[in-house]
Protein backbone atom coordinates (compact mmCIF):
# COMPACT_ATOMS: atom_id res chain seq x y z
CA UNK A 1 0.00 0.00 0.00
CA UNK A 2 2.59 2.10 1.00
CA UNK A 3 4.40 1.81 -1.87
CA UNK A 4 1.67 2.20 -4.28
CA UNK A 5 1.09 5.88 -2.73
CA UNK A 6 4.47 7.05 -3.34
CA UNK A 7 4.58 5.64 -6.87
CA UNK A 8 1.64 7.50 -7.70
CA UNK A 9 2.47 10.44 -5.81
CA UNK A 10 6.31 10.28 -7.65
CA UNK A 11 4.24 9.76 -10.98
CA UNK A 12 2.41 12.96 -10.40
CA UNK A 13 5.19 15.33 -9.51
CA UNK A 14 7.32 13.91 -12.66
CA UNK A 15 4.75 14.63 -15.22
CA UNK A 16 4.05 18.06 -13.33
CA UNK A 17 7.42 18.94 -13.61
CA UNK A 18 7.78 17.76 -17.28
CA UNK A 19 4.92 19.38 -18.34
CA UNK A 20 6.30 22.98 -17.00
CA UNK A 21 9.32 22.42 -18.38
CA UNK A 22 7.76 22.25 -22.06
CA UNK A 23 5.91 25.02 -21.50
CA UNK A 24 8.49 27.14 -20.45
CA UNK A 25 10.36 26.08 -23.38
CA UNK A 26 7.94 26.33 -25.62
CA UNK A 27 7.40 30.05 -24.52
CA UNK A 28 11.18 30.92 -24.53
CA UNK A 29 11.23 29.51 -28.10
CA UNK A 30 8.37 31.54 -29.79
CA UNK A 31 9.11 33.46 -32.54
CA UNK A 32 8.40 36.94 -33.96
CA UNK A 33 5.60 36.14 -35.63
CA UNK A 34 3.84 36.80 -31.91
CA UNK A 35 4.44 40.34 -32.36
CA UNK A 36 1.54 41.05 -34.54
CA UNK A 37 -0.88 39.39 -31.61
CA UNK A 38 1.28 41.69 -28.62
CA UNK A 39 -1.30 43.40 -26.45
CA UNK A 40 1.31 44.16 -23.77
CA UNK A 41 4.61 43.57 -22.19
CA UNK A 42 6.75 43.93 -18.95
CA UNK A 43 9.93 44.57 -18.60
CA UNK A 44 12.45 43.58 -15.78
CA UNK A 45 13.16 40.79 -13.61
CA UNK A 46 11.32 37.49 -13.74
CA UNK A 47 11.48 34.72 -11.12
CA UNK A 48 10.22 31.64 -11.14
CA UNK A 49 10.64 27.70 -10.25
CA UNK A 50 11.18 24.90 -12.56
CA UNK A 51 10.90 22.81 -9.63
CA UNK A 52 10.84 22.99 -5.52
CA UNK A 53 14.49 23.23 -5.74
CA UNK A 54 15.36 24.95 -8.77
CA UNK A 55 14.23 29.09 -8.40
CA UNK A 56 15.51 31.21 -11.88
CA UNK A 57 15.62 34.42 -11.67
CA UNK A 58 16.03 36.43 -15.38
CA UNK A 59 17.06 39.70 -14.98
CA UNK A 60 16.31 42.44 -17.71
CA UNK A 61 14.27 40.53 -19.74
CA UNK A 62 10.72 41.32 -21.52
CA UNK A 63 7.67 39.11 -21.20
CA UNK A 64 4.94 39.44 -23.77
CA UNK A 65 1.51 39.08 -23.60
CA UNK A 66 -1.11 39.00 -26.17
CA UNK A 67 -4.33 39.71 -27.19
CA UNK A 68 -6.11 36.99 -25.74
CA UNK A 69 -4.14 37.62 -22.35
CA UNK A 70 -1.57 34.72 -22.87
CA UNK A 71 2.03 35.02 -22.46
CA UNK A 72 3.53 35.21 -26.09
CA UNK A 73 7.28 34.81 -25.03
CA UNK A 74 10.09 35.31 -22.41
CA UNK A 75 13.51 36.82 -23.91
CA UNK A 76 16.03 39.05 -22.56
CA UNK A 77 15.44 42.62 -23.01
CA UNK A 78 17.11 43.76 -26.47
CA UNK A 79 16.76 40.52 -28.61
CA UNK A 80 12.99 41.86 -29.05
CA UNK A 81 11.93 44.94 -31.28
CA UNK A 82 8.81 45.78 -29.59
CA UNK A 83 6.36 48.13 -31.88
CA UNK A 84 6.20 51.75 -30.64
CA UNK A 85 2.50 51.33 -30.33
CA UNK A 86 2.62 48.62 -28.08
CA UNK A 87 2.73 49.44 -24.11
CA UNK A 88 5.61 48.67 -22.27
CA UNK A 89 5.26 48.25 -18.08
CA UNK A 90 8.74 48.66 -16.46
CA UNK A 91 8.82 47.14 -13.30
CA UNK A 92 11.91 48.69 -11.78
CA UNK A 93 12.67 47.67 -8.51
CA UNK A 94 9.76 44.87 -8.10
CA UNK A 95 9.73 41.39 -9.99
CA UNK A 96 7.66 39.46 -11.66
CA UNK A 97 6.53 35.74 -10.71
CA UNK A 98 3.60 33.69 -11.44
CA UNK A 99 0.38 34.00 -9.89
CA UNK A 100 -0.39 31.55 -6.62
CA UNK A 101 -2.63 28.63 -7.19
CA UNK A 102 -5.51 27.97 -4.22
CA UNK A 103 -7.12 24.57 -5.40
CA UNK A 104 -9.64 24.58 -2.30
CA UNK A 105 -11.53 27.97 -1.04
CA UNK A 106 -14.91 28.51 0.04
CA UNK A 107 -15.99 32.14 -1.19
CA UNK A 108 -18.47 32.99 1.19
CA UNK A 109 -16.44 31.72 4.28
CA UNK A 110 -14.51 34.85 4.34
CA UNK A 111 -17.22 36.73 6.49
CA UNK A 112 -16.13 34.60 9.40
CA UNK A 113 -12.60 33.52 8.20
CA UNK A 114 -10.38 33.19 11.31
CA UNK A 115 -12.98 32.61 13.86
CA UNK A 116 -15.23 29.30 15.02
CA UNK A 117 -11.48 27.62 15.84
CA UNK A 118 -13.12 26.11 19.09
CA UNK A 119 -15.21 23.55 17.46
CA UNK A 120 -14.55 20.41 15.41
CA UNK A 121 -15.89 20.06 11.54
CA UNK A 122 -19.29 18.80 12.48
CA UNK A 123 -20.67 21.02 15.29
CA UNK A 124 -18.49 24.31 13.40
CA UNK A 125 -20.49 23.37 9.95
CA UNK A 126 -24.02 23.82 12.45
CA UNK A 127 -22.87 26.73 14.42
CA UNK A 128 -20.53 29.20 11.90
CA UNK A 129 -20.50 27.55 8.45
CA UNK A 130 -24.74 27.00 7.55
CA UNK A 131 -26.04 29.78 9.57
CA UNK A 132 -23.12 31.89 7.29
CA UNK A 133 -24.23 30.75 4.31
CA UNK A 134 -27.46 30.98 3.93
CA UNK A 135 -27.56 34.52 4.37
CA UNK A 136 -26.29 34.29 0.57
CA UNK A 137 -29.65 33.69 -0.48
CA UNK A 138 -29.57 37.50 -0.52
CA UNK A 139 -28.02 38.69 -3.52
CA UNK A 140 -27.25 42.13 -2.20
CA UNK A 141 -25.42 40.67 0.63
CA UNK A 142 -23.73 37.58 -1.95
CA UNK A 143 -22.11 40.57 -4.07
CA UNK A 144 -20.52 42.72 -1.06
CA UNK A 145 -19.09 39.80 0.63
CA UNK A 146 -17.81 37.73 -3.05
CA UNK A 147 -16.06 41.00 -4.27
CA UNK A 148 -14.03 41.11 -0.90
CA UNK A 149 -13.28 37.16 -1.02
CA UNK A 150 -12.47 37.43 -4.76
CA UNK A 151 -10.32 40.47 -4.24
CA UNK A 152 -8.80 39.19 -0.77
CA UNK A 153 -7.13 36.33 -2.98
CA UNK A 154 -6.09 39.34 -5.72
CA UNK A 155 -4.22 40.77 -3.31
CA UNK A 156 -2.00 38.52 -1.69
CA UNK A 157 -0.99 37.61 -4.96
CA UNK A 158 -3.49 34.25 -5.87
CA UNK A 159 -4.63 34.45 -9.82
CA UNK A 160 -6.55 30.88 -9.80
CA UNK A 161 -9.07 29.49 -7.41
CA UNK A 162 -11.43 26.63 -6.82
CA UNK A 163 -14.02 27.83 -5.43
CA UNK A 164 -16.68 26.39 -3.02
CA UNK A 165 -19.93 28.98 -3.34
CA UNK A 166 -23.14 28.27 -1.81
CA UNK A 167 -26.77 26.26 -2.53
CA UNK A 168 -27.93 29.71 -4.15
CA UNK A 169 -28.41 29.69 -7.67
CA UNK A 170 -28.56 33.42 -8.17
CA UNK A 171 -25.34 33.89 -5.94
CA UNK A 172 -23.06 31.24 -7.35
CA UNK A 173 -23.63 33.12 -10.67
CA UNK A 174 -22.70 36.22 -9.30
CA UNK A 175 -19.82 35.11 -8.15
CA UNK A 176 -18.65 33.75 -11.89
CA UNK A 177 -19.90 37.00 -13.64
CA UNK A 178 -17.52 38.92 -10.28
CA UNK A 179 -14.66 36.54 -11.54
CA UNK A 180 -14.62 37.31 -15.19
CA UNK A 181 -15.16 40.98 -14.54
CA UNK A 182 -11.44 40.65 -12.71
CA UNK A 183 -10.09 38.85 -14.83
CA UNK A 184 -9.46 35.81 -12.39
CA UNK A 185 -8.95 32.72 -13.31
CA UNK A 186 -11.32 30.04 -11.20
CA UNK A 187 -13.46 26.29 -11.22
CA UNK A 188 -16.50 27.92 -9.31
CA UNK A 189 -19.41 25.13 -7.46
CA UNK A 190 -22.34 25.65 -6.58
CA UNK A 191 -22.53 23.77 -3.79
CA UNK A 192 -25.25 20.94 -3.61
CA UNK A 193 -26.72 19.49 -0.31
CA UNK A 194 -30.17 17.46 -0.16
CA UNK A 195 -30.22 16.24 3.52
CA UNK A 196 -28.61 16.26 6.96
CA UNK A 197 -28.43 19.98 6.90
CA UNK A 198 -30.63 22.62 8.35
CA UNK A 199 -34.01 23.20 7.69
CA UNK A 200 -32.98 26.97 6.51
CA UNK A 201 -30.30 25.47 4.47
CA UNK A 202 -31.14 22.44 2.40
CA UNK A 203 -31.92 21.42 -1.12
CA UNK A 204 -34.71 19.04 -2.52
CA UNK A 205 -33.15 16.80 -4.78
CA UNK A 206 -34.61 17.58 -7.88
CA UNK A 207 -34.00 21.41 -7.44
CA UNK A 208 -30.65 21.08 -6.66
CA UNK A 209 -29.99 19.16 -10.05
CA UNK A 210 -32.36 21.74 -12.07
CA UNK A 211 -30.63 24.74 -10.34
CA UNK A 212 -27.07 23.29 -10.89
CA UNK A 213 -27.93 23.17 -14.79
CA UNK A 214 -29.17 26.14 -14.83
CA UNK A 215 -25.70 27.28 -13.01
CA UNK A 216 -23.58 25.40 -15.81
CA UNK A 217 -25.11 26.87 -18.33
CA UNK A 218 -24.86 30.07 -17.10
CA UNK A 219 -21.05 30.52 -16.86
CA UNK A 220 -20.80 28.07 -20.25
CA UNK A 221 -22.51 30.76 -22.10
CA UNK A 222 -20.71 33.83 -20.08
CA UNK A 223 -17.33 32.43 -20.26
CA UNK A 224 -16.90 29.85 -22.88
CA UNK A 225 -17.02 26.13 -23.14
CA UNK A 226 -13.46 25.35 -23.54
CA UNK A 227 -10.57 23.86 -21.27
CA UNK A 228 -9.06 27.28 -21.43
CA UNK A 229 -11.83 29.12 -20.62
CA UNK A 230 -11.28 31.78 -17.57
CA UNK A 231 -14.13 30.60 -15.32
CA UNK A 232 -15.34 27.43 -15.61
CA UNK A 233 -18.38 25.42 -13.66
CA UNK A 234 -17.14 22.27 -11.19
CA UNK A 235 -19.76 20.11 -9.77
CA UNK A 236 -19.60 20.02 -5.98
CA UNK A 237 -21.50 18.19 -3.56
CA UNK A 238 -20.59 19.28 0.04
CA UNK A 239 -19.86 15.82 0.99
CA UNK A 240 -21.63 12.44 1.34
CA UNK A 241 -23.11 13.43 4.44
CA UNK A 242 -25.43 16.07 3.07
CA UNK A 243 -25.64 14.10 -0.64
CA UNK A 244 -28.33 11.50 -1.53
CA UNK A 245 -27.21 8.47 -3.53
CA UNK A 246 -29.69 9.95 -6.33
CA UNK A 247 -28.54 13.51 -5.75
CA UNK A 248 -24.60 12.23 -6.62
CA UNK A 249 -26.42 9.89 -9.27
CA UNK A 250 -27.94 13.10 -11.49
CA UNK A 251 -24.53 15.31 -10.61
CA UNK A 252 -22.50 12.53 -12.09
CA UNK A 253 -24.57 12.66 -15.40
CA UNK A 254 -24.46 16.41 -15.32
CA UNK A 255 -20.68 15.86 -14.94
CA UNK A 256 -20.83 13.25 -17.92
CA UNK A 257 -22.82 15.45 -20.35
CA UNK A 258 -20.41 18.74 -20.20
CA UNK A 259 -17.07 17.15 -19.27
CA UNK A 260 -16.71 18.76 -15.85
CA UNK A 261 -14.53 18.45 -13.33
CA UNK A 262 -15.95 17.22 -9.66
CA UNK A 263 -14.34 18.85 -5.90
CA UNK A 264 -16.15 17.51 -2.51
CA UNK A 265 -14.48 16.65 0.53
CA UNK A 266 -13.26 13.43 1.92
CA UNK A 267 -12.77 11.81 5.33
CA UNK A 268 -11.57 15.26 7.20
CA UNK A 269 -12.10 14.26 11.26
CA UNK A 270 -13.04 11.06 12.69
CA UNK A 271 -16.36 12.13 13.43
CA UNK A 272 -17.35 13.00 9.65
CA UNK A 273 -16.02 9.08 9.43
CA UNK A 274 -17.97 7.89 11.71
CA UNK A 275 -21.26 9.42 9.98
CA UNK A 276 -20.08 8.41 7.28
CA UNK A 277 -19.94 4.57 8.57
CA UNK A 278 -23.38 5.01 9.81
CA UNK A 279 -25.07 6.26 6.44
CA UNK A 280 -23.45 3.56 4.67
CA UNK A 281 -22.96 0.63 7.15
CA UNK A 282 -22.36 -2.10 3.70
CA UNK A 283 -19.35 -0.54 2.91
CA UNK A 284 -15.80 -0.61 4.64
CA UNK A 285 -14.45 2.83 4.80
CA UNK A 286 -15.41 6.45 3.38
CA UNK A 287 -12.94 6.65 0.63
CA UNK A 288 -14.41 3.35 -0.58
CA UNK A 289 -18.05 4.66 -0.65
CA UNK A 290 -16.23 7.77 -2.69
CA UNK A 291 -14.66 5.08 -4.64
CA UNK A 292 -17.98 3.41 -5.68
CA UNK A 293 -19.26 6.52 -6.50
CA UNK A 294 -16.10 7.61 -8.85
CA UNK A 295 -16.70 3.94 -11.00
CA UNK A 296 -20.31 4.01 -10.85
CA UNK A 297 -21.58 7.68 -10.73
CA UNK A 298 -19.12 9.80 -11.90
CA UNK A 299 -17.59 7.79 -14.77
CA UNK A 300 -15.13 10.04 -16.57
CA UNK A 301 -15.16 13.05 -14.35
CA UNK A 302 -11.54 13.48 -13.25
CA UNK A 303 -10.97 15.67 -10.08
CA UNK A 304 -12.04 15.74 -6.74
CA UNK A 305 -10.61 17.34 -3.67
CA UNK A 306 -9.93 16.06 -0.23
CA UNK A 307 -7.94 14.43 2.55
CA UNK A 308 -6.80 11.09 2.95
CA UNK A 309 -6.51 9.62 6.70
CA UNK A 310 -4.66 6.16 6.21
CA UNK A 311 -3.02 4.20 3.87
CA UNK A 312 -5.82 2.04 2.72
CA UNK A 313 -7.89 5.35 1.88
CA UNK A 314 -4.37 6.91 -0.31
CA UNK A 315 -5.06 3.82 -2.54
CA UNK A 316 -8.68 4.35 -2.98
CA UNK A 317 -8.29 7.69 -3.82
CA UNK A 318 -5.25 7.52 -6.14
CA UNK A 319 -8.16 4.77 -8.24
CA UNK A 320 -10.57 7.89 -8.25
CA UNK A 321 -8.16 9.57 -10.77
CA UNK A 322 -6.61 13.22 -10.14
CA UNK A 323 -6.36 15.32 -6.94
CA UNK A 324 -5.89 18.80 -6.28
CA UNK A 325 -5.12 19.58 -1.69
CA UNK A 326 -4.75 23.28 -0.52
CA UNK A 327 -2.10 22.42 1.99
CA UNK A 328 0.45 20.35 2.85
CA UNK A 329 -0.95 18.26 5.52
CA UNK A 330 -2.99 16.82 2.52
CA UNK A 331 -1.56 14.35 0.92
CA UNK A 332 -1.85 14.90 -3.08
CA UNK A 333 -1.91 11.76 -5.69
CA UNK A 334 -1.97 11.61 -9.54
CA UNK A 335 -2.83 8.71 -12.01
Amino acid sequence: TQRSCAHGELHYRSKARVAQKRLFKHILEQGMESLSSLARVFRGTIVHTRSKTNLEILCDHVVGIDKSGCISFVKPDGEVQIPQEIPVVDLGKRFLLPGFVDTHAHAPQYVFAGTGMDLELLPWLDTYTFPAEAAFNETEHAVHVYEKSVRGHLRRGTTTVCYFATIHLEASKMLCDLLKMVGMRAFVGKVNMDRNSKDYYVEDTAASLRDTRSFVEHVQQSCGTGRDALVQPIITPRFVPTCTPDLMAGLGEIAQEHGLRIQSHLSENEGECAWVKELHPDVDSYSEVTYRLRMHIFGSSRKWTCRVRSKYSCVRVFLLGRLRCSCSSFLCVQR
